[in-house]
């Protein structure tokens, strides 16, 4: 166990994670910022969740980071009038800046087990390569935008009816038409490729690998009818959110403790 008591550990490293972590650090509070994968970005990264409302957003972290992204040779893929589909690389690369101009305390490759209040703080029990591990924090944040840690506390909390497939295809001079299949989202690229989205139903936990398998083979094989063929591909649970919406409802995804403001 970490015998040090942070104000917060925030979990995981999205942008609305890293947003909150900056408003607590220059606040001057402790923060630990923890993540599942090596890399930041989320749903947006490692979930494909691309296609982001442009912000219509007073939030100094979020217009900062977007206006980045923009100026990025290759930070857009697509834009209108009133949405981004974001490089999933050039976002990563950018919230590792902000991380490192923020000197966060950080530890990346931790998997969440066990969210457990006290009187006086929180454990939060986590597993890494070297073995388990309890950190200690007068409030834990939820970032994610599935309510991981939330779930922890109480899987009834939280229930996902359907959850999205994201999807990059190679370049289609053609309509690609796939019948009955939860398409949401189809956007021709920059670069002729296309981003898709597919919303589909949750099956029970034991089939939720054969259902994708199956969604994944109907997509694949309409791709190759049409010209095209699947480049890279992510399901995410839930209803998929752009996270600068979320981050107003950042403390009310957190667990606080007494005298915690």
């Amino acid at each position: 166990m970490n015998s040090k008591l942070y104000d917060y550990i925030i979990y995981p490293a999205s942008l609305l994670g890293i947003a909150f972590a900056k408003y607590a650090t220059n606040a001057g509070k402790s923060v630990l910022l923890l993540n599942r994968y090596g890399f930041p970005g989320s749903d947006i990264t490692y979930g494909l969740n691309c296609l982001q409302k442009i912000p219509n957003s007073e939030t100094e972290f979020c217009s900062e980071l977007f206006r980045n992204i923009s100026k990025a040779g290759n930070g857009l893929f697509f834009a209108d009038d009133s949405y981004l589909v974001i490089n999933p690389e050039v976002i990563k690369y950018e919230l590792i800046k902000s991380i490192e101009q923020l000197k966060l305390n950080r530890l990346f490759h931790i998997l969440p087990l066990e969210v457990n209040p006290s009187q006086h703080y929180i454990s939060l029990k986590t597993a890494q390569k070297e073995g388990e591990y309890i950190f200690k924090c007068r409030t834990v944040v939820d970032a994610s935008e599935n309510y991981e840690l939330v779930q922890l506390l109480n899987k009834d909390l939280v229930s996902f009816k359907r959850f999205s497939l994201n999807i990059f295809t190679s370049s289609s001079e053609t309509q690609i038409e796939i019948p009955n299949n939860g398409l949401i989202h189809d956007i021709v690229l920059k670069d002729h490729r296309r981003w898709m989205s597919f919303e589909l139903d949750k099956p029970n936990e034991s089939k939720i690998e054969s259902s994708l398998q199956e969604a994944l083979s109907k997509i694949a094989s309409a791709l190759i009818n049409n010209g095209s063929r699947l480049q890279i591909f992510t399901a995410t649970g839930g209803d998929g959110m752009p996270d600068y919406e979320l981050l107003e409802l950042l403390l009310a995804q957190a667990i606080p403790r007494r005298d915690v403001k």
